[in-house]
């Protein structure tokens, strides 16, 4: 019942909110608006423990996860940036679990972000937990491009942090681009 009543605060305080922007939108609006709003954040701690994923293996080649769906939120403009991870990492006596890479990204784009740390801190999840090489690439539509600003619905951003072998040998970096279909004049 006290759930329900803050909830209903929240959502008239969202309909205060709009209507001093000059938005005036029906009640259902203002709540749908207020439910997402309040979605946007994330329990990280309640995360299951995605360590449980890492296992022991005699495999020492590259282990490559492209096509990882990514949805966050823009942390300057609050509207949704979304696209596609790559991962990719040469295994040294550990392995994660694939279920585990999916995981990994929901993790690390969860809440308010910029595209550039999320990239950063799925890098330093990788070399802190199973292999210092390891490079991961997210391309993502940013709405705060297509909505508002410069209004570029056709431009994708991309970001790319590179570590270990993948920074200082062009070989597994070139092999990780060729796997993952990207092109020379796309890095």
């Amino acid at each position: 019942m006290e759930e329900n009543h803050r909830l209903l605060t929240k959502i008239s305080k969202t309909s205060k909110f709009l209507k001093e922007m000059g938005l005036e939108v029906p009640s259902e609006t203002a709540g749908r608006y207020t439910k997402l709003l309040l979605g946007i954040p994330f329990d990280k701690e309640a995360w299951d423990d995605i360590s449980r994923g890492i296992f022991k293996s005699d495999y020492g080649g590259m282990i490559i996860e492209k096509d990882i769906p990514v949805f966050s939120y823009c942390a300057h403009h609050i509207l949704p940036w979304f696209g596609q991870v790559h991962i990719g990492y040469i295994a040294h006596k550990k392995v994660l679990g694939i279920s585990k890479f999916t995981r990994v990204v929901t993790y690390y784009s969860a809440g308010l972000t910029i595209q550039e740390d999320v990239t950063k801190v799925i890098a330093d999840y990788f070399t802190t937990n199973i292999s210092k090489d390891a490079i991961v690439i997210i391309e993502a539509i940013h709405t705060c491009k297509v909505a508002r600003g410069v209004e570029n619905p056709f431009s994708r951003s991309l970001t790319i942090d590179a570590r270990g072998l993948y920074r200082s040998q062009d070989g597994p970096r070139l092999e990780f681009f060729h796997s993952v279909g990207f092109t020379r004049s796309q890095y």
